[in-house]
């Protein structure tokens, strides 16, 4: 379920900056995830839109 999220907010990032390469997009939405537990249960968090736009500057 949580894949299609992460890619929609994957290609608002990518639309913002799209010289940015999928490692470099990958890391911008590992760093501003939410956390909400354990990994192994959670993964890296709860992907957060306006975050991700907001680190990178847009």
């Amino acid at each position: 379920m949580a894949s299609s999220h992460v890619a929609g907010v994957a290609a608002l990032i990518w639309q913002a900056k799209p010289y940015l390469e999928n490692k470099d997009i990958r890391e911008i939405l590992d760093k501003t995830a939410t956390e909400m537990g354990e990994e192994k249960l959670y993964g890296h968090g709860l992907v957060d839109a306006l975050k991700a736009l907001n680190f990178i500057g847009k």
